[in-house]
C-alpha cells in the first residue's frame, strides 16, 4: 500500500477483504519485492479536471439530463460509431458521450458518469454501470463498492484514483441498478471502444456481471469461464474478476477474486 492516510471504512474494508480471501500474512513494505511493484509519488488531488486526470479527482457538478428522443437502435448504434469516431481525446470523448441522447437509460439516471480515477494510468478497470452512489455523485468509485475497490487494489499494492483508470460498458445507472441489457451495450460499445484506443491501458480489468462479460469479449463464457487466464480486449491484455457489488453480497468470492487479482499484479509487473 501507499503511504497516505486511509479511512477508518477503507481499513476496516481493506482487513476484511484479507480475512475473507484467507489471507494469512500481511502485505506491506517488508513485502514489497513480492510483486516488485514501484510505489507511485504522491501527487496533490488536482482541483480541476485536466488533460491528465478523470472526472473522479474532481468529481463535475452532477447536471439534469436532457430528455433524449426514442431512436431506433440501428440508428443509436450508427450515431455513437460516428460521435466515437470523430473524437481525438478523452476530453472531446467525455463531450460526446455526454451530448449523446440516443439511448434510452440516459433518460433515467441523474447524471453521465463517464470515467474515474486517473487519465495514463497503466490499469483500466471496466465496470458495467454506475452505481446509485455514482449517479448521485457524477463521479465513479463511489459508496461501498468504490471503498472495496480501493481495497481489492491495495491489496496487490495500487491505489484506486492514482494507479488506474475506469470506464463502464453504459455510463448511466440503470434502473434499480439491474444489469444493463444488450441493447443498451451494444449502443454505448462504440463510445468504450474508442475510450480503451484513447486511455492506452497496458492492462484492463474487468469487473462486470456474467452477461455483460460475455458481451464485453464476445464469448458464449460466462464470467466464470472467462476468469483463470489473462484474455484480450481491443488489443489489450485483459482479466476478468467479480464486481466489487457482487463481492459484497457474495464474500465467500472474495477468495476467487484475490487469485484474479494476483495474477493481474504479475501481469502488469511483465508490462510495466
Amino acid at each position: 500500500m501507499d503511504d497516505r492516510e486511509y479511512t477508518r471504512e477503507e481499513l476496516a474494508s481493506l482487513l476484511a477483504f484479507y480475512a475473507d480471501s484467507g489471507l494469512d500474512f500481511p502485505i506491506g513494505d517488508a513485502n514489497a519485492d513480492r510483486f516488485d511493484a514501484p510505489k507511485p509519488e504522491k501527487k496533490d488531488t488536482p482541483t480541476a479536471p485536466t488533460a491528465s486526470s478523470a472526472t473522479n479527482s474532481a468529481p463535475r457538478q452532477p447536471t439534469p439530463q436532457q430528455q433524449s428522443k426514442a431512436v431506433p437502435d440501428d440508428e443509436a448504434i450508427r450515431l455513437a460509431e460516428t460521435a466515437a469516431a470523430a473524437a481525438r481525446t478523452l476530453e472531446e470523448l467525455y463531450a460526446a458521450v455526454h451530448s449523446f441522447d440516443a439511448c434510452a437509460l440516459k433518460r433515467t439516471a441523474r447524471t453521465t458518469v463517464f470515467e474515474s480515477g486517473a487519465r495514463g494510468a497503466s490499469l483500466m478497470v471496466i465496470m458495467q454501470a454506475p452505481t446509485r452512489e455514482d449517479d448521485g455523485a457524477g463521479a465513479g468509485f463511489q459508496g461501498p463498492s468504490g471503498i472495496l475497490l480501493q481495497a481489492m487494489l491495495n491489496a496487490i499494492g495500487l491505489d484506486r484514483d492514482r494507479d488506474c483508470y475506469g470506464g463502464y460498458c453504459v455510463p448511466w445507472r440503470t434502473p434499480g441498478d439491474q444489469p444493463p441489457n444488450p441493447r443498451h451495450m451494444a449502443i454505448y460499445r462504440p463510445f468504450l471502444d474508442r475510450q480503451i484506443e484513447l486511455a492506452k491501458p497496458k492492462m484492463i480489468l474487468s469487473m462486470v456481471g456474467d452477461g455483460a462479460a460475455r458481451f464485453l469479449f464476445q464469448s458464449n463464457k460466462g464470467l466464470v469461464g472467462l476468469r483463470g487466464e489473462v484474455r484480450n480486449l481491443k488489443g489489450v491484455r485483459a482479466v476478468v474478476t467479480f464486481a466489487p457489488s457482487f463481492l459484497l453480497n457474495e464474500p465467500l468470492q472474495k477468495r476467487n477474486a484475490w487469485s484474479d487479482l494476483k495474477m493481474l499484479r504479475t501481469a502488469l509487473d511483465r508490462v510495466n
